[in-house]
């Protein structure tokens, strides 16, 4: 009579999950740590101030220059990513469909460019089309001032030139993969069906692809409103930007007021968050289309 032996397991096959909550437990500690923990403490001090808990920091931020600021801030967020965003559908288009492949070099230069910002960005942005930019000084050369002609990289319009410098090719990159998934079987049928070219981009290309150009509006809308460092390199205190309001309150550079200061990043948080629902409702129904 021989006797079974019971095969032994070892105790990260016994319990699988302790093994998943030490991999995870790292990320878990980081997000605490470093979001949640500074959302919590940001928002219960955006109630508080010198007389106690009170709205008064909220209600601080809808008038006056604070809000000036938030409007400004969210007319160059939506312009840039309008701009961004067409140049980038076209450029990914024009790649996509106009060569078998895609250059790799341009892609990686793309790359570069759209995580390129804060001080080297106003820098070259200076040193092109600044009061003394080599761009300036070419076109004052011909006989056409940009300058006197309104324009100037210190203001509104520069800073909206110079957001687009890296929001056209983050555009390109979110865009690529949908237009390369693009199928040729729908132009085909839409030819077979008598579609004209302007009608097959009305009716075919343009409802396909708008899910995705406007989740990467919405990123490109959200990275733009939540840029401090390009625009205080680029002019400092001359823009009227809700990151430079919330930096000079921090520091105290003008009035030193972190309750106003927390209620003003609140308020952004909150518009970033509707940005990327945005991204995600419309991601999920790009998926539809190009799985």
């Amino acid at each position: 009579m021989s006797l079974a032996i019971k095969p032994t397991r070892s105790f990260w096959v016994r319990y699988p999950w302790v093994s998943t909550a030490l991999g995870l437990a790292p990320m878990a500690i980081g997000l605490i740590a470093f979001l949640v923990l500074p959302i919590l403490l940001m928002v219960v001090s955006s109630f508080q101030t010198d007389q106690g808990w009170s709205l008064n920091n909220y209600f601080g931020t809808v008038r006056g220059e604070y809000l000036r600021a938030f409007a400004t801030t969210l007319q160059i967020s939506l312009v840039t990513a309008v701009l961004g965003g067409v140049l980038g559908t076209l450029t990914a288009i024009a790649l996509a469909w106009g060569t078998s492949s895609p250059n790799n070099g341009l892609l990686t230069l793309a790359s570069v460019a759209a995580n390129w910002g804060g001080v080297p960005l106003a820098f070259a942005m200076i040193a092109t089309v600044g009061n003394s930019g080599w761009v300036t000084e070419l076109l004052r050369a011909i006989g056409f001032d940009l300058y006197k002609q309104g324009f100037t990289i210190y203001g509104n319009l520069g800073l909206i030139l110079t957001y687009t410098y890296f929001q056209w090719p983050l555009m390109l990159l979110l865009m690529l993969p949908s237009v390369q998934r693009f199928r040729q079987q729908w132009c085909e049928a839409a030819e077979s069906l008598g579609a004209t070219n302007g009608q097959f981009w009305r009716w075919v290309a343009i409802p396909i692809l708008m899910p995705s150009m406007i989740g990467g509006m919405a990123l490109l809308f959200a990275n733009s409103f939540g840029a401090q460092a390009t625009a205080f390199a680029l002019a400092g205190g001359a823009l009227n930007l809700i990151t430079i309001k919330i930096t000079f309150l921090v520091k105290g550079q003008t009035d030193f007021n972190p309750g106003l200061a927390n209620a003003l990043a609140v308020e952004m948080t909150v518009v970033l968050a509707i940005a990327v629902i945005i991204y995600q409702i419309t991601n999920q129904r790009a998926r539809r289309w190009m799985r």
